[in-house]
């Protein structure tokens, strides 16, 4: 992520999965200057049972 980080001249906005290591990755190489967004994704059976 700091190498990404240190390659972007203006802020910019960055979405990821959920993965926890992401939210401690991002805030340390961009601090403040970023706009960043977590995407929860909400994933259904597709058939009629109760997995969800």
């Amino acid at each position: 992520m700091d190498d990404v980080a240190s390659r972007l001249q203006y802020r910019v906005q960055l979405t990821t999965d959920g993965l926890k290591a992401y939210l401690v990755a991002v805030e340390e190489a961009f601090g403040s200057q970023i706009d960043y967004a977590v995407l929860q994704k909400r994933c259904q059976c597709p058939c009629a049972c109760s997995h969800g």
